[in-house]
């Protein structure tokens, strides 16, 4: 598939509540969106590396530039077959994992598209439904914590994942460990 155009964008997007985990408190999330054109369809994809490398060695400004500067370059007017042959194009850069996430989610969006059919049937998935689970981050009580996992538990999700961080650890997980003793 002949890859016309592409286009990237950074957006702040701010969260509805302060998001705490052991790496800081987030009160919005920067987010590298792209929109790839080709053979009459486009497509958008996306990759959310941190602001700041403090999760890992990535950030938001290197993925942004990294995919503007350096990966979007090698592909625009070129004929993209695979998922293979996009990702040996952009194996000059090392590392970036973000970046590389960032065309590739978008290349299999617009091959998807383009055959009209869903991302999951193109990428091998079976089914209809994905069970997920419920992420809380550091709460500002055990008491509010126990509050929202017993309404995620009541919404049916199947597993719940847990933040935390020093001071929010030990005593934490035994009271979850305690209050929901057969929850995953």
């Amino acid at each position: 598939m002949l890859i016309e155009r592409i286009d990237v964008y950074w957006a702040r997007v701010p969260l509805a509540f302060v998001w705490k985990t052991s790496y800081g408190d987030q009160r919005f999330t920067d987010t590298v969106l792209v929109r790839m054109e080709g053979e009459g369809h486009h497509a958008w994809g996306e990759s959310c590396p941190p602001y700041i490398p403090n999760y890992s060695a990535e950030h938001t400004l290197a993925t942004f530039h990294t995919v503007r500067e350096h990966l979007a370059p090698r592909v625009i007017g070129q004929d993209v077959g695979s998922a293979e042959d996009l990702l040996r194009r952009l194996d000059f850069v090392k590392g970036n994992q973000f970046a590389r996430a960032a065309l590739e989610i978008t290349w299999w969006v617009l091959d998807a598209t383009r055959r009209g059919m869903p991302l999951h049937v193109a990428l091998g998935g079976k089914g209809d439904t994905v069970a997920v689970g419920a992420d809380f981050g550091i709460q500002d009580s055990l008491d509010i914590l126990m509050r929202k996992i017993q309404a995620a538990v009541e919404a049916g999700f199947p597993r719940i994942k847990l933040k935390f961080r020093p001071g929010w650890d030990v005593d934490m997980v035994a009271a979850v460990r305690s209050t929901f003793p057969d929850f995953t």
